[in-house]
């Protein structure tokens, strides 16, 4: 499957995901991706969403932790 381009603001979605991730252990919450980008909260869901239907991360309704990163940095990939 190609990757489909990330528009600039995407693109920091994902690179926060992936840093948060990487740092943590653990992946972050919708709350905590709005805070890390100044955003609020329904803009934040609208990344992610976007970022899900791109095939860059993986998430499960009804749990806020549930983003797995499908394409990224090495070794990003396993959920915590």
């Amino acid at each position: 499957m190609a990757w489909r381009k990330l528009s600039s603001r995407q693109q920091e979605a994902f690179d926060f995901v992936e840093s948060f991730i990487f740092s943590y252990g653990y992946p972050p919450s919708g709350e905590e991706v709005a805070e890390g980008l100044g955003i609020t909260s329904g803009p934040a869901r609208r990344l992610l969403y976007k970022l899900n239907a791109k095939g860059f991360i993986q998430m499960s309704c009804g749990d806020p932790r549930s983003i797995v990163i499908t394409h990224g940095r090495e070794g990003s990939k396993a959920r915590a």
